[in-house]
């Protein structure tokens, strides 16, 4: 029938919402598959580019919530090079 109901329209929305994210999935998995010759390695690459992208998610999070919503102001050279030539 041409009409869809509310059910068949939030699976439809929820399928395009996971293509993109399974199409990058995929061309990672290939890539490192014909570079390294390896199903081991590509099978790494795909967990490895999801820490990746989760540890670059929570930084900028994190970041955006102490500048933007906090107002704290950024790190200075001084600071960072306090922090980073202990001992």
């Amino acid at each position: 029938s041409p009409l869809t109901t509310p059910a068949e329209i939030r699976y439809n929305i929820g399928e395009e919402k996971t293509l993109l994210p399974l199409a990058y999935l995929l061309l990672i998995f290939f890539d490192s598959l014909v570079k390294n010759k390896s199903l081991k390695v590509a099978a790494y690459s795909i967990i490895t580019a999801i820490v990746q992208i989760s540890g670059y998610g929570t930084g900028f999070l994190k970041a955006f919530w102490y500048k933007l919503i906090l107002k704290q102001p950024l790190e200075t050279k001084k600071s960072l090079t306090k922090l980073y030539n202990r001992g």
